[in-house]
């Protein structure tokens, strides 16, 4: 199965070689490091003595966190108390033969540890030191802790998400944390590549609230332009119509009619070639203008047939329309089955279990599951020898002492 582990002989893939020192927890930093390990970077996840908060989700498979396994694939586990000296030598030797730290405390924790940015870079000045936060390490709010739901209200995003009337919602996804960690890794290559070329290193700061404020293109453009804040739109586009949700005959489907070519697709799938003419309608400025009348009109049209029925005649005329899948629908839809959207990797604890597939398509050396996610400290021993050169006897007084688990 594509995706899958398998034995074939893979292309070297493109971040190969590279060791990236993973000092993160929950979510932003994990799926930035996952995006790095399925890449092929070489990700050695440090974690305190009782492992990254998520290792104790509800969600469980064969007594491990599925939640965890999502986010932690292609890592190996390293356990070092870092509140004790002898832990914090232990990660700044591995830093040393390291390319990438990554790490998602709060701004100042790490200094605290000795394991900051300057410190870290005295030890390995070609070092790209990355850090996830909530609001980035400068400016009035750099000290305050963020999550995912704070950074989606105060970056703007919640104000836009919810119902025309106005009741405002989350967006379903932690779309801040996620956003961070797809930057963050961004990021990350392009100082690997810079460090290529120049031989720098490269202190990269990422901010929650600041991905989030990334997003509002179209939000941004209202504002600035017309000089009005953007609301909430339900289903609906904010320079664009018919671009939304209706209700047919069985439930709701999705018409995104965005410009002139798919309008006049569209009047011309469901018998009405008149709208497109109509002065109201003629063009998307004269659209917008009348949304609710046009939105009246189509909607009267779309409740007389069923979903199946709109999805056959819009995607024939060349209308792009679609279905409201819920997450066992999509996951299970042919495209998703034939992009392999849904992977199998090993379980910890014996057997398979899933994996969310690659969102990215290489030709030549594509990202692949190398080994599934890992047990609490489970390589330890192995990336002590193997990265940090660290002896037999030695790896067993840190043991025994408690600096390594």
């Amino acid at each position: 199965m594509a995706g899958s582990v398998d034995d074939a002989e893979p292309a070297r893939p493109p971040l190969d070689g590279v060791v990236v020192v993973d000092f993160t927890h929950v979510l932003s930093g994990p799926f930035c490091t996952m995006i790095l390990g399925d890449l092929g970077a070489d990700v050695v996840k440090v974690e305190k003595p009782d492992g990254d908060e998520t290792r104790r989700s509800a969600f469980r498979q064969n007594d491990y966190s599925i939640q965890f396994g999502l986010i932690n694939r292609n890592k190996r586990s390293i356990t070092i108390d870092l509140a004790t000296e002898a832990g914090r030598d232990v990660a700044r030797r591995l830093v040393s033969r390291a390319d990438v730290v990554v790490e998602n405390f709060r701004p100042g924790t790490m200094e605290k540890l000795g394991l900051g940015h300057p410190a870290l870079q005295e030890i390995n000045p070609g070092l790209v030191y990355c850090s996830i936060t909530g609001f980035g390490a400068s400016g009035a709010s750099s000290g305050r802790g963020g999550f995912d739901i704070v950074a989606q209200g105060e970056s703007g995003l919640m104000s836009i998400t919810g119902t025309r009337e106005g009741e405002l919602v989350k967006i379903g996804v932690p779309v801040c944390d996620l956003t961070a960690a797809a930057n963050a890794a961004i990021a990350i290559c392009a100082a690997l590549y810079r460090r290529q070329i120049t031989g720098q290193g490269e202190r990269i700061d990422v901010a929650l609230l600041d991905s989030g404020m990334s997003l509002l293109v179209w939000e941004a453009a209202q504002l600035w332009s017309l000089g009005t804040v953007p609301g909430p739109l339900g289903t609906g586009h904010r320079n664009r119509t018919p671009y939304q949700a209706f209700d047919a005959a069985d439930g709701r489907f999705i018409v995104g009619a965005g410009n002139e070519a798919t309008w006049q697709a569209l009047c011309r799938a469901i018998g009405r070639e008149e709208l497109a003419a109509d002065p109201r309608f003629v063009d998307n400025r004269q659209r917008m203008r009348h949304e609710d009348e046009l939105v009246a009109e189509l909607a009267e049209i779309f409740v007389q047939d069923d979903v199946d029925h709109w999805l056959a005649v819009l995607t024939a005329a060349g209308c792009p329309c679609g279905r409201i899948a819920d997450v066992a629908q999509a996951f299970d839809s042919a495209q998703a089955r034939e992009r392999s959207m849904t992977l199998t990797m090993e379980h910890p604890n014996g057997g398979d279990m899933k994996g969310i597939g690659f969102p990215y398509k290489l030709s030549e050396a594509p990202a692949r599951v190398r080994h599934g996610p890992p047990h609490l400290g489970e390589h330890t021993d192995q990336l002590l020898r193997e990265i940090g050169g660290y002896t037999d006897a030695q790896v067993d007084a840190m043991r025994d002492a408690g600096v390594v688990r």
